[in-house]
């Protein structure tokens, strides 16, 4: 768990066995497209699933869970981006 895409990217270079990154878009310090971004430029980095509660937060081009979700669209979403 982390506060911000910074803290993430930290957590993430001492646990390289993390299988999906959930993040939120709008978040202090680095938000979640640059830290997909960033993760995308690091090699064997895991598939990150964006969520966020402001409807047009990112492009059309990118997947996004948006809030509120139930537990079933969460499930749907993180098999999605597993697969990917």
């Amino acid at each position: 768990e982390s506060s911000n895409g910074l803290e993430a990217l930290t957590l993430l270079s001492s646990h390289p066995e993390c299988d999906l990154v959930i993040s939120d878009v709008v978040m202090p310090i680095m938000g979640g497209v640059e830290l997909k971004e960033r993760l995308a430029g690091m090699g064997d980095a895991p598939p990150v699933l964006l969520m966020s509660g402001y409807h047009g937060a990112v492009n059309e081009d990118q997947a996004i869970l948006e809030k509120p979700f139930t537990r079933q669209t969460l499930a749907q979403a993180v098999s999605k981006a597993l697969k990917e």
